[in-house]
């Protein structure tokens, strides 16, 4: 499970925007986005996908793919 600090760290980005960005608050910017594909190995034409169709999306995927990878529901309950 990744932090909101150690997105923050890998990504170039401030603690509030990874913050906004797992929340559904904000979008990253274009090249914001591009890091976040490279730096966590993402699908490219998924997360494309996921930042097209706006903030809530983008956050929903980046949290599943990214914030949450590798937790399973017996680790959260």
């Amino acid at each position: 499970m990744v932090t909101n600090d150690e997105f923050a760290r890998l990504t170039g980005c401030t603690y509030t925007m990874a913050s906004k960005i797992r929340n559904g608050a904000r979008k990253p910017s274009g090249s914001l986005l591009t890091r976040i594909i490279l730096v966590f190995e993402l699908d490219a034409q998924e997360a494309t996908e996921a930042y097209a169709g706006g903030a809530v999306p983008f956050g929903d995927f980046v949290s599943a793919k990214v914030f949450n990878a590798g937790v399973q529901m017996e680790d959260v309950g």
